[in-house]
């Protein structure tokens, strides 16, 4: 194989690592498939929704009240939860 790879090219080594690069590509996305496919629904779920609210959130401008109503917020305190009812409320 390399003895017919220009590699004078710059995307000759481009060739001989590409086959490589796809063949894991889709081992992994064919692992993720397997994953997937055995998990019950509640777990699809809540793995969709962890997905979904990964992505990047978009830059936006954020008014000042906006801003005091967000801090006092989060200076409330909250309902603490044990893992184990976590992990039940989410059907885990």
């Amino acid at each position: 194989m390399l003895a017919n790879l220009s590699l004078s090219s710059p995307f000759g080594i481009l060739k001989l690592h590409r086959p490589l690069e796809m063949e894991r590509i889709m081992s992994d996305l064919d692992r993720l498939h397997e994953i997937i496919d055995t998990l019950p629904s509640p777990q699809v779920h809540a793995l969709l929704t962890l997905l979904e609210t990964s992505q990047p959130i978009s830059e936006e401008e954020v008014d000042a009240e906006t801003v005091a109503r967000i801090l006092a917020a989060e200076a409330e305190p909250g309902d603490t939860i044990s893992h184990s009812e976590l992990k039940q409320r989410l059907g885990l």
